[in-house]
């Protein structure tokens, strides 16, 4: 029975190698499965505004929340280092600042879009009026997660410098180390009000 398969085996393979060879693409050119639009990077017509920046920045801040709360989980077991869990931490924060600059966008070119039409007639000033607090609320909430960003910056310099001044009295750190972290902090600390 083995000497039967074996034998098998054995013509199909010389079948297959004696047929023609199988045509050749050219490795520069795309798969004909892939088309050749990237619909991420549609670029809206001027005036027009762009779900697709505030629905971007919602998607990376709920990936860097997912992040962050599964490295913060790991960090308590064990599985990774403080540091890594305050990357993820920083990274969430920044998204967070970043998403809600961009609702700050998108509601600003709806107030205009919405003033171009009250001009015109095509809308009520409620509208207008409910578009403009829509706004205000938008900045005061970045402004909210800016300043949340900045003191995540801070707090995370300030436990690197202390975690690289243990290190150093340890006798397992640098001074060149500990001088860095004191310059990103104080670099910091300069920056944010």
């Amino acid at each position: 029975m083995a000497a039967l398969s074996r034998l098998l085996i054995l013509a199909l393979a010389a079948t297959l190698h004696a047929a023609e060879p199988l045509p050749e693409r050219d490795k520069n050119a795309p798969a004909d499965f892939q088309p050749d639009t990237n619909l991420f990077n549609v670029q809206p017509a001027p005036g027009e505004t762009s779900p697709l920046d505030v629905d971007r920045a919602q998607a990376i801040f709920d990936r860097a929340k997912r992040k962050e709360e599964r490295w913060q989980k790991l960090q308590r077991a064990g599985v990774v280092s403080q540091v890594e869990f305050e990357r993820a931490s920083r990274q969430t924060a920044e998204a967070a600042w970043k998403l809600e600059l961009a609702r700050v966008e998108h509601w600003k070119m709806e107030v205009e879009q919405q003033r171009a039409r009250l001009a015109k007639g095509g809308t009520s000033p409620d509208t207008l009026e409910t578009a403009e607090t829509s706004l205000h609320n938008a900045e005061r909430l970045a402004a909210e997660a800016g300043a949340f960003y900045k003191k995540r910056q801070l707090e995370i310099a300030q436990a690197n410098l202390e975690r690289q001044q243990r290190l150093l009295a340890l006798g397992a750190g640098s001074k060149s180390l500990v001088q860095e972290a004191a310059a990103a902090l104080a670099k910091l600390r300069e920056s944010s009000p």
